[in-house]
């Protein structure tokens, strides 16, 4: 055999021979000259990110336009941005504003004096007007303005409320307000045993429902609003340092905690016994039920 073996690759072969890892000066200049990738093409694939970057550049923000040449530095910054959790954007958007505090840039005169501009330096871009500043972070004006108050007072971090209980909420007493709650009704409420409501089901039967389960009904002429001032004239003579408790908490409390205790709705020379008996009572009422129902009537008519 000689020295110089013949190959077994065949050109119509499905395979590619592999080089032995040597680079011309071609090659490395053909890599250099490549034009450089998109931001997106390789790490960046999702299209709200590629909307996003091209919404930012071309917002107009000022006659500088402050984003529109900085494609690559947005897109650095709002790939960042999504991989960062809520509490971290909220640290990079205080931290932005204490960088720029420290900034601030004399720009015009006013009058006699001077007037200070302040800075807003946006990572990876530099410095940006206000308008792009907020487009970036996506925050309105009064929330720059409470996140500027708060780094101009010196404190530049987030207020930490994960895993904390609402202290305000924890000192409502809500025993002591369904204890009041439950002594009214049991004072003027009047119990019900039956409800019924009507409910028309899907093939247009109007189908009616009972519920024996007492429920204790407070006059109609009573209101929340009513209950509420009530309730508070009733903490002021008997527990001056119990803490006030507002109507939207008062209302919360008990509409989820007193469910059995309603307000009667308004009607008109029909009271709830009346209705329950007239539901209950069949075609052919018995002599048990006609009794019932007129010494109601006599007791209702003795109360008017």
């Amino acid at each position: 055999m000689s020295d110089v073996e013949t190959s077994d690759y065949d050109s119509d072969s499905p395979y590619e021979v592999i080089s032995s890892g040597e680079s011309t000066d071609e090659d490395e200049m053909e890599a250099s000259t490549a034009a450089p990738a998109a931001p997106w093409t390789s790490t960046y694939v999702d299209e709200d990110f590629r909307s996003r970057v091209e919404e930012l550049c071309a917002f107009e923000c000022c006659s500088d336009h402050c984003l529109a040449d900085a494609q690559e530095s947005v897109s650095r910054f709002v790939n960042s941005s999504n991989n960062m959790s809520k509490e971290a954007r909220k640290t990079s958007f205080l931290t932005a504003l204490a960088v720029s505090a420290s900034a601030e840039l004399v720009e015009r005169r006013r009058g006699q004096g001077r007037r200070q501009r302040y800075a807003y330096i946006l990572p990876y871009c530099g410095v940006v007007c206000k308008k792009a500043f907020q487009a970036v972070y996506n925050v309105s004006n009064d929330t720059l303005t409470r996140a500027r108050n708060q780094v101009a007072e010196g404190d530049a971090f987030v207020k930490a409320h994960k895993n904390k209980g609402n202290t305000h909420a924890a000192k409502i007493d809500e025993p002591f307000i369904m204890n009041w709650f439950r002594g009214v009704s049991m004072r003027i409420g009047e119990p019900c045993p039956i409800r019924f409501r009507k409910q028309r089901n899907s093939d247009g039967v109007v189908v009616r429902y009972t519920t024996r389960e007492t429920i204790t009904f407070l006059p109609a002429y009573l209101t929340w609003r009513n209950l509420h001032k009530e309730f508070c004239t009733f903490v002021a003579d008997n527990r001056p340092d119990h803490q006030h408790v507002p109507f939207s908490t008062f209302f919360a409390v008990l509409s989820k905690r007193c469910k059995d205790i309603r307000i009667s709705a308004p009607r008109s020379n029909v009271c709830d016994i009346c209705s329950v008996y007239r539901s209950v009572s069949s075609t052919a009422p018995t002599t048990a039920e006609t009794e019932n129902q007129a010494m109601h009537a006599l007791d209702a008519r003795a109360m008017s």
